[in-house]
């Protein structure tokens, strides 16, 4: 059950944000997971309706778009 603590461990880094929110790549480097672990969990919580699209950007530090997630209010 490693992606389900690795998917806790994203949610609440998210819902620990609040209002700021967080990047694919900021998620990353809190957690240390690589995009491609830590992706498919973020997707995983935006399927369940724990997490959304804020409809914000912000950049990463390769200077990419990024869109900003944060956790939906329950």
């Amino acid at each position: 059950q490693a992606s389900k603590t690795l998917r806790a461990k994203v949610y609440e880094a998210i819902v620990a944000s609040g209002d700021k929110g967080m990047t694919d790549p900021e998620l990353q480097a809190e957690l240390e997971l690589t995009g491609s672990t830590q992706r498919p969990r973020r997707v995983r919580l935006v399927e369940l309706g724990l997490v959304i699209d804020s409809g914000k950007r912000r950049d990463s530090s390769k200077g990419r778009s990024c869109t900003v997630w944060k956790a939906t209010t329950i």
